[in-house]
C-alpha cells in the first residue's frame, strides 16, 4: 500500500510523486485525492505532536510528507483548490482569489466580480477531468469549481466524451436552507388542537420556522422521566401529523425537506430544555440537494443517513446564539456545542468515506472537508505561538479550554480519515490549500 501526505502541496509534484512509490500490484490501484481546509504544515504539526491525529500519524509514518511546501498566492480556499487541482498557479488557472475579475477582461471593469469558485472561471483544466478523459472512472464527492455542470458537458470549455467515466456532485450548489437555532422562552402558549393525546399536566407549543417551513414545538412532562417539569420536546409540521419526540442532548433522525431539484435532509439537535422552559435552544443543520450529472448520484452519496450539510455553526456561534462564545467572557459552552455540530457533520463525511471504499466503481476519488478551516478562523488567532499580547489573545482558563475545544475539533477530522488507513491497494493524497 502506497500512502501520499502533503499540506500545501501543489498536485503535480503530489501525484507525480505517487507514481514512484511501492511495488505493482496484480489488482488496478485506486487513488484518493482529499483536501483539510486550513490545514497547514503549521496547525498538523501542533495537532500531531500533542497526538490529537492518530489516524493522520499512521498515514504519514507509512508515506511521503513535505519538508516545505508553498502554496499559491493569495492564501485563499478557491485560489488554493484551484492551484491543487490543476498542477497550475493563478496566472495560468485564472482563480486569482474566492473573487475574480469577470470576463472578458476588456470588456468589464475591476468593480465586476464573479465567483471564484465557479468552473466558468476556470481556465486550466482540473485533474478529474484529465483522468475520465484518459478512461479512468472519476467520482468528486465534493469540490470546489465543479459547477456550473455545462462546464463539463459536450461543448463545455472541459467538456469530452467522458461523460460516463466522470461523476460530479456539489452540495454547496444545491443550498436550500441555512442553519439555525430556536429558543424563545417567552413565546410558549397552552397547548390545543392536537390529535394525539400529549402525556403530562400542562403541555406548552410554539410555532417555528424551520427551512422555510412552518413546526410545531411542544413541550411536556414526560411521566416516565424522572426529571421534574417539561423534559420533552416534541415536533411537528402540523397537529395531526407524526411527532418527532426529544430530549435534550440528542440527535433527532432525518427529516426530508422536498425542493424542485430534489430531496434535502436535515436533523434537530435540542442541546437544552429548562424544567420550567425559561431557556431552552434548539438546533437544526441547513439543508441540501446536491445537484450532479448523474441523476442518481446524490442519493448514492448524500441520502438520509450520510446528507449534505452546506456549513458549520461557525455563524451561529459568532453571534451568541450556541451561548456566549469564549471570547466574550463564556464559559466554554457554546465552543461545546460548535463542536458537537462539527462531530455531526464530520461523522457524515466518515459514512462516504466508508461508503467509497467498500465500492469498487471508481479509479479516482476525490473529496473535500471544510475542517479545520473554520474553527481555526474562529479560534486561531487567540491560540496562536507568538501571539501573546495580541488584541484577542487569550490567557489563562480560558485558553485552556478554547485550546481543548480545538483539540476536539482535530480529533474529529481526524476520526474522519480513519476508513482510509487501511483501505486496500489504495493510494491515499492529502493536501490543503491555505494556512491561517
Amino acid at each position: 500500500m502506497s500512502r501520499i501526505l502533503a499540506s500545501i502541496l501543489p498536485l503535480s509534484i503530489l501525484l507525480g510523486a505517487c507514481a514512484h512509490l511501492g511495488a505493482p500490484r496484480a489488482e488496478p490501484r485506486r487513488a484518493v485525492l482529499l483536501t483539510l481546509d486550513g490545514a497547514a504544515v503549521e496547525v498538523l504539526d501542533r495537532a500531531l505532536a500533542a497526538g490529537w491525529m492518530p489516524n493522520l500519524a499512521r498515514l504519514k509514518g507509512r508515506g511521503a510528507w513535505p519538508r516545505y511546501s508553498r502554496t499559491n498566492f493569495p492564501s485563499k480556499t478557491a485560489a488554493g483548490h484551484a492551484a491543487l487541482w490543476t498542477g497550475a498557479m493563478s496566472d495560468v488557472n485564472g482563480i486569482t482569489g474566492n473573487k475574480v475579475l469577470a470576463l472578458p477582461r476588456h470588456a468589464r471593469t475591476i468593480l465586476d466580480l464573479e465567483d471564484g469558485f465557479s468552473s466558468k472561471a476556470l481556465l486550466a483544466e482540473p485533474i478529474w477531468v484529465t483522468a475520465a478523459r484518459a478512461g479512468k472512472r472519476v467520482l468528486v464527492l465534493q469540490g470546489t469549481h465543479v459547477t456550473p455542470l455545462s462546464t463539463y458537458e459536450p461543448g463545455g470549455r472541459f467538456g469530452g466524451p467522458f461523460a460516463g467515466s466522470l461523476t460530479l456532485l456539489d452540495g454547496y450548489a444545491g443550498v436550500l436552507a441555512k442553519d439555525g437555532v430556536a429558543g424563545d422562552g417567552s413565546a410558549w402558549r397552552p397547548a390545543r388542537g392536537w390529535t394525539e393525546a400529549i402525556p403530562g399536566p400542562v403541555p406548552m407549543e410554539q410555532r417555528l420556522q424551520v427551512a422555510g417551513r412552518s413546526w410545531w414545538a411542544l413541550a411536556y412532562d414526560d411521566p416516565a422521566d424522572p426529571t421534574v417539569g417539561y423534559d420533552c420536546l416534541a415536533l411537528a409540521p402540523h397537529k395531526a401529523a407524526a411527532r418527532l419526540v426529544m430530549k435534550p442532548g440528542a440527535w433527532s433522525g432525518p427529516v426530508r425537506v422536498d425542493s424542485p431539484r430534489g430531496p434535502g435532509w436535515l436533523r434537530f439537535h435540542l442541546f437544552d430544555l429548562a424544567p420550567d422552559l425559561a431557556t431552552w435552544r434548539l438546533y437544526h443543520t441547513g439543508v441540501s440537494a446536491p445537484v450532479s450529472n448523474h441523476a442518481e448520484a446524490p442519493g448514492v452519496w448524500y441520502g438520509p443517513d450520510t446528507p449534505f450539510v452546506p456549513q458549520g455553526p461557525g455563524r451561529l456561534w459568532t453571534h451568541g446564539q450556541l451561548g456566549p462564545t469564549i471570547f466574550q467572557g463564556g464559559d466554554g459552552q457554546a465552543e461545546a456545542r460548535y463542536v458537537t455540530i462539527v462531530r455531526h457533520i464530520l461523522d457524515g463525511a466518515r459514512g462516504r468515506l466508508e461508503r467509497l471504499v467498500a465500492r469498487r466503481d471508481w479509479d479516482l476519488a476525490v473529496g473535500y472537508l471544510p475542517y479545520p478551516d473554520e474553527a481555526l478562523h474562529h479560534w486561531y488567532g487567540g491560540l496562536a505561538p507568538g501571539a501573546s499580547g495580541l488584541p484577542g489573545r487569550l490567557s489563562g482558563a480560558r485558553e485552556g479550554l478554547a485550546m481543548a475545544r480545538l483539540a476536539d475539533i482535530f480529533r474529529a477530522v481526524d476520526g474522519t480519515l480513519a476508513p482510509l488507513v487501511d483501505a486496500p491497494n489504495t493510494v491515499v493524497a492529502l493536501a490543503s490549500e491555505h494556512g491561517m
